[in-house]
């Protein structure tokens, strides 16, 4: 038990994650170690590599200690890097905010802390458990035990409490009143369903745009027409492929199991045991399925055999499989089968990965000293260009998110060539700057067809009003479908819907979704409505009126809830307002393969 508890006492890094903003960019650490010493910058600190590297490294540790019996991904590997950044910055910022605002903690306030509420990873540990449960007895005498060391325990609640205090000061000003609190309520609970009819510009004949006119579009938003420096990209890939090695291993264990059954081993076991498909659990069983569902040779096999028959091994797409068909039978003037398959996959194994690498890394060589396109030609593999991208754009068309390239073509001049990397298939890419621009305004020539296109839109939508005008005076609740037949109109029915929903083919309009509500159970017609791409006329269908007795009976928890939502989004403004003033700089595309 002692020495259990002694586990508690080894340094344990806890990331505490007071907000997340954003989405979860996957970036990966590479081996190239460039000569800067730098990552970033946060709010004037400079963040040295050798630390950042340390902490992405804790990162892994910790994530090894807690998920012993997870597969470490090559997505779980990227996330790594981009989790540290993020509570990096986190802290720089939280932390600042601590010392400006001098919270301060009290030893009492992180022993009521540590008391009342064990973090979850002591509740999981063995030694605080009584028959598989937690035992508060044995946490509170691990506590008094002078033979743990609880110091780290204290420090992560010291800076919880902080945060939690930060927190409570940043949204001290928040309040919601009863009226607030009722509005938000209704807003979401208030719901209604209309058919919509839909003017659109088809109703209008061509119009005609003048030059003079599409000059003045153009110097008036010509700022539209801005693109910043741009480059391109050729890129090689040289795909992950299995060896001979590895098709005839795989090819032998087929052929094994096939053996294996011929002797009157159990076709469910063995499927469980050695099968690669989803379906192995539960012994390979893939059901009733006719033709036309299966790839080709899976299904000929199967097709072929009778009830209770195995089939030699076939190979498909995804490897090789033993099928047995159980049942057959006619359903629905479709011959069907009821089959079960083991599957093995035809997989590159350690040398087929050596070997790609190997390709890669030469070829790149070849390429570093001749023309990017002559030694990929050599060897038969194709060169692709990327669309163009800008600096500020991390996705390149082509070969997806990647700033860590966006960041070489951006410092490197054409021909030159950019160090191999692994994508998420396990494929290699050498690319090389093929094109590069500088920042200028798009001459008119080449946007002219586009502003005309605007123009022509603006005109029809503004004769468009006029003429719906005229034909909404001949529109109410009773001819509202005979109005639209007769006229050819397209009639889009909603769902039920609040003030804030999407409609299918409309979009999100708020005028028109207030209007829906504001029937109110009435038999009305709205008045004409503007939306992105016509005008609309909604009629009423349905009416859900907000349950106000649930508001009433319930406010307490209605009112909590508007009120920590309310807190949330204040919390997240202020923490954003708090990163531009850092002014980051991430300078880790330097180091790390991202």
């Amino acid at each position: 038990m002692l020495k259990k508890m002694r586990s508690f006492s080894r340094p344990i890094t806890i990331a505490i994650a007071v907000i997340f903003v954003g989405g979860m960019a996957t970036m990966g650490i590479t081996q190239m170690f460039k000569e800067k010493h730098y990552v970033g910058k946060i709010d004037g600190e400079k963040i040295k590599y050798k630390s950042f590297y340390e902490m992405v490294q804790q990162t892994y540790t910790n994530y090894r200690r807690n998920n012993p019996d997870k597969e470490i991904t090559e997505d779980v590997i990227r996330n790594f890097n981009e989790q540290t950044w993020k509570q990096l910055i986190q802290q720089k910022i939280l932390n600042k905010a601590l010392d400006e605002f001098d919270i301060k903690v009290t030893d009492q306030e992180i022993a009521e802390k540590i008391i009342s509420e064990p973090p979850q990873m002591l509740k999981d540990h063995e030694a605080l458990q009584t028959d598989g449960k937690f035992d508060k007895q044995k946490y509170l005498r691990a506590l008094q035990n002078p033979e743990v060391d609880w110091s780290w325990l204290e420090q992560y609640y010291h800076k919880m409490l902080q945060y939690d205090k930060l927190k409570n000061m940043v949204n001290s000003d928040v309040f919601a009143t009863r009226e607030d609190v009722k509005t938000n309520y209704t807003e979401s609970n208030e719901k209604a369903q209309a058919d919509i009819m839909a003017f659109t510009t088809d109703l209008i004949d061509s119009v005609q745009v003048s030059e003079q006119t599409i000059q003045k579009y153009y110097n008036e938003f010509k700022d539209k027409f801005w693109i910043p420096a741009q480059r391109k990209l050729e890129y090689i890939t040289i795909p992950l492929e299995p060896s001979v090695e590895d098709k005839k291993y795989a090819e032998n264990e087929i052929n094994n199991i096939y053996d294996d059954l011929q002797q009157g081993d159990d076709f469910a076991e063995l499927a469980r045991e050695y099968s690669e498909g989803p379906s192995a659990e539960k012994g390979g069983e893939l059901g009733w399925f006719s033709k036309g569902r299966m790839v080709k040779e899976f299904e000929q096999t199967a097709f072929n055999l009778k009830p209770d028959e195995i089939g030699k091994p076939v190979q498909t797409q995804f490897g090789w499989h033993i099928i047995q068909v159980t049942d057959k039978r006619t359903k629905d003037g479709k011959e069907e089968v009821n089959a079960r398959h083991i599957l093995i996959k035809v997989e590159p194994g350690a040398d087929a990965k050596r070997n790609q690498e190997k390709i890669a890394f030469n070829l790149f060589e070849k390429c570093k000293q001749d023309s990017f396109a002559a030694p990929a030609k050599e060897l038969g593999y194709q060169v692709k260009e990327t669309g163009e991208f800008d600096q500020e754009q991390p996705y390149i068309r082509g070969l997806g998110k990647n700033p860590a390239l966006v960041s070489f073509a951006f410092s490197h001049k054409i021909g030159a060539v950019a160090e191999p990397f692994q994508t998420r298939t396990n494929d290699y890419i050498i690319a090389s700057v093929s094109a590069t621009s500088k920042e200028h305004y798009q001459p008119l020539a080449e946007v002219k067809t586009d502003i005309i296109k605007s123009i022509e839109d603006m005109k029809k939508m503004k004769l468009l009003k006029n003429k719906v005008d005229k034909m909404a005076a001949g529109v109410n609740y009773n001819n509202f479908e005979t109005f639209a037949q007769e006229n050819d109109l397209e009639i889009i029915s909603s769902k039920m819907i609040n003030v804030k929903s999407y409609i299918r083919d409309v979009g999100k309009n708020a005028e028109l979704n207030e209007a829906i509500i504001d029937f109110a159970g009435k038999k009305a017609v709205s008045k004409v409505i503007k939306g992105e791409k016509g005008y609309y006329i909604a009629k009423s269908i349905k009416y859900q009126p907000a349950d106000m007795e649930k508001f009433e009976k319930d406010y307490a928890s209605v009112r909590k809830n508007y009120l920590t939502q309310q807190k949330r989004t204040n919390y997240n403004d202020w923490y954003q307002d708090q990163k531009e003033k850092a002014n980051i700089k991430d300078w880790r595309a330097d180091y790390f393969q991202l």
